[in-house]
């Protein structure tokens, strides 16, 4: 019974950090609203486009 409560308390921290948005969240949504949709796109891939 222990073994169960740990599992169940263990996959719902985890569910509750994949649900959350992260920092990577704020940063692409910014960019979106304020610049454009494709640099969104590419600072969401990890990338800087350069002008």
């Amino acid at each position: 019974m222990d073994y169960t409560q740990s599992l169940i308390i263990l996959v719902s921290v985890y569910m509750m950090s994949l649900i959350s948005p992260g920092p990577n969240f704020i940063i692409v949504t910014k960019t979106s609203m304020s610049v454009s949709r494709s640099a969104g796109l590419f600072a969401g891939l990890g990338l800087q486009r350069h002008r």
